[in-house]
C-alpha cells in the first residue's frame, strides 16, 4: 500500500471542502474534514500505518455527518422556524 503523508490527507480534504461549492453533495464537505482531521493526526504521529488511516478517516467522516445531520441541521432548522 503505498504511504499517505500528512500532506497528502490535508490537500484531499480541501479538495473535497472547496468540490462543495461546485457539486451540491451536502455530504462532502463532512468527509473532506475528516481527512484534514487524518492529516492532522498524521502530522502529529507520523507512524501511523496507513490502514489505520483509513479507518480513522472513515469513522470520522461518519462521525461528523452523524453530527450534522443529528445535532447542528436540527438546531439549525429550530432556529428558523422561530422567525
Amino acid at each position: 500500500m503505498v504511504a499517505l503523508l500528512w500532506w497528502h490527507w490535508i490537500l484531499f480534504g480541501a479538495a473535497l471542502v472547496i468540490l462543495t461549492k461546485f457539486i451540491p453533495i451536502v455530504s462532502l464537505p463532512w468527509f473532506g474534514l475528516g481527512a484534514i482531521f487524518v492529516g492532522l493526526l498524521v502530522a502529529v504521529f507520523p507512524a501511523i500505518p496507513p490502514e489505520a488511516q483509513l479507518l480513522v478517516f472513515s469513522i470520522s467522516s461518519i462521525v461528523f455527518v452523524i453530527v450534522w445531520t443529528r445535532v447542528i441541521l436540527p438546531r439549525r432548522q429550530a432556529g428558523a422556524n422561530k422567525d
